[in-house]
């Protein structure tokens, strides 16, 4: 009865190859570090948090949202999702530890669970991207760690007493220079018997793989664009008309929405307060009087063109 139903049930055959193994592995390592901190995501963190502490706060509460307070929420919102703060004697205050109904409280979202009521940042709903960044991270530091030297092949034994000179010379270098025998009498062999040259070190140390750090450097461009941090902020290479590019997507499609929506729920809680970036905006006064030039030549009004260039700041601020 057995044989029969090993032949109308047999057994499914695992034909995993090598490759889904690793692949298999990979997955793995990024589940566990799951609760673990990119370095992207620090850098998105910081450079947002940094900006913002650069804003001038304006309106009725502006002295409770100072430099210090705004660099600190930005940096949750990146971070966590949310950031609760209470007002304690005439200043907001962080509240590290909170419970959602504690009362008296004042709660910012970067967006919100519809299940949960909690926030959820920029990496909250693609926790994938920040695991596998972890996992690359940490094996490139664990490779990072390993054993680092150089190996110089010798024609004896390393305990030889007869290199004992050469070895001390060799760790007291520093520099250095060094009179030694030449190797290139082949050592009593003849000269067919020497080395091609004298006394070449082998390295040994890590040795990255190029398709992991192709890898690394394509999630980590993600990590940046899903905190809304353009990468060429962050590069050194980008310069001139493509930095100031950057910068202006940054502040509109990053800095000023998540400005606006900060003020939103500022006001829920009572409190009146904007925010002006013009101080990040300042080394691009050249880009934005060719577009004030440009629109008023086409016939708009100078001060509308003052406006939306930037030159001055508008009605509704």
């Amino acid at each position: 009865m057995n044989r029969i139903r090993a032949f109308l049930n047999p057994p499914t055959e695992n034909r995993a190859g090598f490759t889904d193994f690793i692949t298999q592995a990979i997955l793995q390592r990024s589940a566990d570090a799951g609760d673990a901190y990119a370095g992207a995501l620090e850098i998105a963190a910081g450079t947002i948090s940094r900006a913002f502490a650069s804003a001038q706060s304006m309106g009725r509460s502006a002295d409770l949202f100072d430099p210090q307070v705004m660099m600190e929420l930005s940096r949750d919102l990146i971070e966590k999702g949310e950031s609760v703060w209470k007002e304690i004697d005439g200043r907001l205050v962080h509240q590290i530890s909170y419970d959602h109904d504690m009362v008296n409280q004042i709660l910012f979202r970067y967006t919100t669970d519809p299940a949960t009521g909690r926030g959820i940042g920029p990496l909250g709903r693609a926790t994938g991207l920040n695991s596998l960044l972890v996992s690359l991270e940490q094996s490139l530091s664990k490779e990072a760690s390993g054993i680092v030297g150089y190996l110089l092949p010798i024609p004896s034994d390393g305990n030889d007493e007869s290199i004992a000179e050469l070895k001390s010379d060799l760790k007291s270098l520093s520099g250095q220079t060094a009179v030694v025998e030449t190797t290139s009498g082949g050592w009593d062999s003849g000269r067919i018997a020497s080395p091609q040259r004298d006394f070449v070190p082998r390295r040994l140390g890590p040795a990255f793989p190029e398709n992991n750090i192709k890898l690394y450097r394509n999630v980590q461009v993600a990590v940046l664009a899903a905190c809304g941090v353009p990468t060429e902020i962050v590069d050194e290479t980008p310069h001139g008309t493509t930095a100031r590019e950057a910068w202006r997507r940054f502040l509109h499609a990053t800095l000023q929405p998540m400005g606006k929506v900060i003020s939103i729920q500022a006001a829920e809680f009572g409190y009146d307060v904007a925010f002006n970036f013009d101080d990040l905006m300042a080394s691009d006064v050249t880009g934005r009087a060719r577009a004030f030039g440009s629109m008023v030549q086409g016939g708009m009004d100078i001060t509308r063109a003052a406006q939306l260039s930037g030159l001055l700041a508008s009605e509704e601020d």
